[in-house]
């Protein structure tokens, strides 16, 4: 059995006053530190991230090893979620 791990990336920040993911945390964006911590934890990941920004987070996180894909969420995070999910390969 394999464990994965879902990163629901997909807010606007709307509480933080801006975009969260994008933030700079020790020189690299708070999604980075998160997908990071993920990849190393379980045997894959997906990252869930809103439409406008699929391209540069597929720039951002492409590259680190243990991201499977990269997919856009929806209007709620229940839908989110549920993206994440339908990308994560079965076993």
């Amino acid at each position: 059995m394999s464990v994965w791990t879902i990163v629901v990336a997909a807010g606007h920040g709307e509480r933080f006053g801006g975009d969260k993911q994008a933030a700079d945390l020790g020189g690299r964006p708070v999604v980075a530190h998160s997908v990071a911590t993920a990849a190393g934890a379980s045997d894959g990941v997906v990252v869930v991230v809103a439409p406008e920004r699929l391209a540069a987070a597929e720039e951002l996180v492409g590259g680190v090893q243990g991201v499977v894909s990269v997919v856009t969420g929806g209007v709620t995070r229940s839908a989110s979620v549920r993206a994440g999910l339908t990308a994560v390969p079965d076993d």
